[in-house]
C-alpha cells in the first residue's frame, strides 16, 4: 500500500460500491481495522478482533458474563 496522506485510499477504492464494511483484523491488523473505523466511522458496521496488538494501561477487557453469546 502507498504512503500518502490517506493511507486507506487503495481500501476505499476497492470497496467503493459496499455501503458499510465488517472488518476483521489480527495483530497489527486489528489496530489497523481500529484506525480505519476512527478515520471513517460512518462505513464501518462492525469489527472482529483477534488478539489485537493494542496496549494501553488504562484499557482493560469488559467482565466476562455468565452466558457469552454464541455465533456459528
Amino acid at each position: 500500500m502507498k504512503q500518502t496522506p490517506d493511507a486507506y485510499q487503495d481500501i476505499r477504492d476497492a470497496v467503493r460500491d459496499e455501503p458499510y464494511l465488517m472488518l476483521v483484523g489480527s495483530s497489527f491488523g486489528g489496530l489497523m481495522a481500529l484506525r480505519y473505523n476512527r478515520q471513517y466511522p460512518g462505513q464501518v458496521a462492525g469489527i472482529v478482533l483477534c488478539a489485537p496488538a493494542i496496549h494501553r494501561p488504562e484499557w482493560r477487557p469488559p467482565a466476562v458474563p455468565d452466558k457469552l453469546p454464541v455465533a456459528i
